[in-house]
C-alpha cells in the first residue's frame, strides 16, 4: 500500500510524540518497520519538505 506523503509525516509524527516505543506505535499501525525507517530517515535528512507531493512527469521518448 502506498501512503500519501501527508500520511507519511502524520505517522513519523505520531510515533515521535508517543510515550511507546516506535516498534509497538508501528504494530498497532499496521506499518512494517523497515518502511518506516526508510521515511524517517527522509525527514531527518530534508525534515517536512521530504513529504511534499510529487508530480509525476512522462517518459521521455
Amino acid at each position: 500500500m502506498r501512503y500519501p506523503a501527508h500520511e507519511k509525516l502524520e505517522i513519523i509524527l505520531l510515533a515521535d510524540n508517543t510515550h511507546q516505543p516506535f516498534k509497538r506505535t508501528l504494530e498497532d499501525l499496521g506499518i512494517p518497520r523497515s518502511t518506516f525507517y526508510v521515511w524517517y530517515d527522509h525527514y531527518c535528512k530534508s525534515g517536512v519538505e521530504a513529504f511534499e507531493d510529487q508530480k509525476s512527469h512522462p517518459a521521455q521518448i
